[in-house]
């Protein structure tokens, strides 16, 4: 882990308060491959060419339950979305927090076209208890830690080619320093990578078994 980027995240989370003190146990930093996403939602994947890097799909608060962690939704309280307006903020979150149902990023203050942040937001923002833009810098932040592509590559795995699920398991686990959880579509490809942070996002943590969805056999990433 580059210890600027982790200075740079105690910093962050000392310095901006949250709004509310609404409690969670994990948070999650859910990051999607866009090849298995496409390929799994092919008429509704528009973005050309389709991004070879995973990007966030969302950041999500979780609390233990009886049927162990599972993810916080549709919470009421926090702030509804607002549309963003500035370009440049638009840009920088759309080139790490893409929908790729649009071909392009969204255009200002065009609730309709950034739903898919609306929806990220409003799903599980209020749970987190933070602002809009809290929500979303937080999830590029953690973002900036992890290239899962660059820890899969320093252990010899490779697009295209099949391997055991605890392969990569092992690989991105290894890097992280806590149990991950992995997420496969209907082709057995990996299409989503878990990482999990305690409340105060600054040490990860191990990640709810039960949130591994890739099975026991050979998975592989177009």
């Amino acid at each position: 882990m580059n210890m600027n980027w982790l200075l740079f995240m105690i910093s962050f989370i000392i310095f901006v308060k949250p709004m509310n003190s609404l409690s969670f146990q994990v948070l999650g930093l859910s990051l999607q491959w866009p090849p298995s996403w496409c390929h799994a939602n092919n008429l509704v994947c528009h973005r050309r060419p389709i991004p070879e890097k995973f990007l966030i799909h969302g950041v999500w608060p979780m609390n233990q339950t009886n049927n162990g962690n599972v993810i916080l939704q549709q919470c009421s309280s926090g702030p509804p979305f607002h549309p963003f307006l500035s370009v440049s903020y638009i840009n920088k979150l759309d080139s790490k927090w893409m929908n790729l149902k649009h071909s392009t990023p969204p255009p200002p203050n065009n609730i309709k076209l950034q739903s898919f942040w609306k929806h990220e937001y409003e799903k599980h923002g209020g749970c987190f208890g933070y602002t809009r833009d809290h929500y979303f810098n937080t999830g590029m932040a953690l973002y900036k830690g992890y290239d899962i592509i660059n820890i899969l590559t320093q252990n010899n795995i490779h697009r295209g080619l099949r391997y055991q699920v605890t392969a990569f398991n092992d690989a991105i686990a290894g890097a992280v320093g806590k149990n991950v959880a992995l997420n496969c579509n209907n082709f057995q490809e990996l299409s989503e990578v878990l990482i999990c942070f305690d409340p105060t996002v600054q040490s990860p943590v191990d990640c709810p078994r039960h949130r591994d969805r890739c099975g026991t056999g050979d998975i592989y990433m177009p």
